[in-house]
């Protein structure tokens, strides 16, 4: 077979998997060594001092590094600028590769290991890790649980308590490996010399980071994200926060960083923000569907004024009732609901399957609210991929008479659209921390309703978004002491990666020169 070696690009496909990684790490040392011939046998026993490794190339087989007291490992060296671009290159071939293959067939990439074999997050489509003694679950959403089901025996599976109900009850796994974190409790969970803290991820319910330490002195500290939305409680953490010593504070080793809107494009509003207005606006919907006349829904942006404000249409005599439909996942976006429902007084209705789910989310005001009659309820979820003007229509004609017009509501980051006032080609992070342009507002005037939308129907996209905006990416990273940032989303793109790759490096040279981010006096505003 013709495998490569990623640094020297000799071909090492005859060599047994021992050699083929004795040969890539004396290639990332800087101390290549000539093919073997004829091949040698397979190492059986470490040497005295040594750690078995998983190789970050050839996952599947063992790889022995020296001890912390010697030199610096491989591994370490496979992070440093030059070799760290050879492994993501390596990462990526193997993961197309591996499309359309079993679990058990998969390499899982360096970027899902940490500490260097015994721990993984969000690995599961990758079978048996070689060496991993604890699988840690961010949150339930498919694309981190997949490979995941009731024939899941490779070991312990840890996340918290709202995730861990939902792992037992949709997916069937074992009870016996589901293991619930506690929050904000150091807990150690059998992997000698590491404990871990779960942290609120400000994603879906139950969603979690995780802090990992090593317990011996100076031993490092890794922040996995998962999937967030980076908040100013994030940067007040006492285990987080570097404190007043700035750099010379409290550090965080890695971080493994969501960094699906790492763009400038997406400097999206706040949650609480983007809640208000759907809330507002449903609030005046409801108000013309019991008069009879409609007041002009426009937007800054919009050109279908006339066509929306109702003139031609006489006031109608019979009060009328408003239903308003919110795109939501599985498990999520939940909250925009909520503000919604609270705004009219009214109870939420979910489909039978979506909620079996919200009653495990142990939500106790999300519990008072829910029903399974779709007539006593205003608002009511559906996937967020249901949401179209066509499917609403159809939607309102089986709810008639009880309802008379509907308003849909697709929440999602991808839906914003910066500003013309704003720059986004290269800002300055100074500029995006601290210049009032980058502070995203947001209410029902930005709010355009979608080609199609008339009188009866109305449907919204609505920048409502539960990961991280590229300005509380920024933010979060230049508030924390973080030593070195390895990107989790949008990373199969080596042109990506670069771009990605650059702002980090720019955050960096930001907190250099200006000191960290503070989201408590200063000029610092979150």
């Amino acid at each position: 077979e013709a495998v490569k070696c990623p640094i020297c690009a000799i071909n090492i496909g005859a060599l047994l998997e021992n050699d083929k990684n004795d040969h890539v790490n004396h290639c990332l040392d800087g101390t290549p060594i000539p093919l073997p011939t004829p091949p040698s046998k397979p190492i059986i026993s470490p040497r005295p001092g040594a750690t078995n490794l998983i190789s970050p190339f050839f996952g599947r087989a063992p790889v022995i590094t020296p001890s912390s007291s010697s030199k610096p490992s491989a591994f370490t060296k496979l992070m440093s600028t030059n070799s760290e671009s050879q492994a993501w290159a390596s990462a990526a071939k193997a993961e197309v590769d591996s499309r359309g293959k079993k679990a058990a067939d998969r390499t899982c990439p360096f970027y899902k290991i940490l500490f260097n074999g015994p721990v993984t997050v969000d690995a599961f489509r990758y079978g048996a890790v070689p060496g991993c003694q604890a699988y840690f679950l961010s949150h339930f959403h498919s694309d981190h649980y997949i490979g995941l089901s009731s024939k899941w025996s490779h070991g312990p599976i840890y996340c918290s308590r709202v995730t861990a109900n939902l792992v037992r009850s949709k997916l069937g796994v074992d009870p016996k490996y589901v293991r619930e974190l506690p929050w904000e409790e150091w807990t150690d969970f059998g992997v000698e010399g590491i404990r871990v803290r779960g942290l609120d991820a400000n994603h879906c319910p139950g969603s979690m980071l995780f802090l990992f330490e090593e317990t011996k002195k100076g031993g490092k500290r890794i922040l996995h994200c998962g999937d967030f939305r980076a908040s100013p409680e994030h940067l007040r953490h006492p285990l987080l926060t570097p404190g007043e010593e700035g750099l010379k504070g409290q550090k965080i080793d890695l971080v493994y960083l969501d960094t699906t809107y790492l763009n400038p494009k997406y400097a999206f509003p706040a949650q609480n923000g983007v809640i208000e207005a759907c809330a507002t606006m449903c609030v005046k919907l409801q108000k013309e569907a019991e008069t009879g006349v409609e007041e002009p829904i426009t937007g800054k942006n919009s050109t279908m004024g006339s066509f929306m404000t109702g003139a031609n249409h006489a006031p109608s005599k019979k009060k009328g009732r408003l239903l308003i439909i919110v795109g939501t996942y599985s498990i999520g976006k939940e909250r925009i609901c909520l503000g919604i429902a609270k705004a009219l007084g009214t109870k939420i209705f979910a489909p039978p399957n979506k909620l079996k789910i919200c009653r495990q989310l142990e939500d106790p005001i999300l519990d008072n609210l829910l029903t399974s009659n779709p007539h006593e309820a205003q608002v009511h979820m559906t996937p967020l991929m249901d949401i179209q003007i066509e499917t609403l229509q159809e939607y309102l004609n089986t709810f008639k008479p009880h309802f008379d017009r509907i308003v849909g509501f697709r929440p999602s980051g991808w839906n914003y659209r910066p500003p013309n006032s704003r720059l986004t080609d290269s800002p300055a992070v100074n500029t995006v921390l601290y210049g009032a342009a980058w502070r995203s507002e947001y209410s029902t005037e930005e709010m355009t309703p979608m080609r199609g939308s008339g009188r009866e129907v109305k449907c919204f996209g609505v920048p409502y978004s539960e990961h991280s905006s590229f300005r509380e990416l920024s933010m979060f990273i230049c508030g924390l002491n973080v030593v070195k940032v390895i990107p989790t989303v949008n990373i199969g793109s080596a042109k990506r990666r670069d771009e990605m790759k650059v702002w980090i490096q720019k955050w960096e040279v930001e907190k250099r020169k200006n000191g960290l981010f503070s989201v408590d006096g200063g000029k610092g505003k979150w």
